[in-house]
């Protein structure tokens, strides 16, 4: 059986993995969610505005809360 735990952080030299924040919104805008190139290869369009990535990261955090 499966037990709902919190997300653990991941951290090394090179890589830190943790849950995703609004703060990231602008990070995640400018390196991937507005690049046509990327988002080809997911089910939606690339983001015209950090206003719009941010309103999807605002989605993603209330579902994970919802989950723990």
């Amino acid at each position: 059986m499966l037990n709902k735990i919190e997300t653990q952080e991941i951290k090394t030299k090179r890589l830190l993995l943790r849950r995703m924040e609004i703060l990231d919104s602008e990070d995640m805008y400018n390196n991937w969610a507005s690049g046509p190139c990327v988002s080809k290869f997911y089910s939606w369009e690339p983001h015209m505005s950090i206003f719009e990535t941010e309103q999807i990261i605002k989605t993603w955090v209330s579902q994970v809360h919802s989950y723990v």
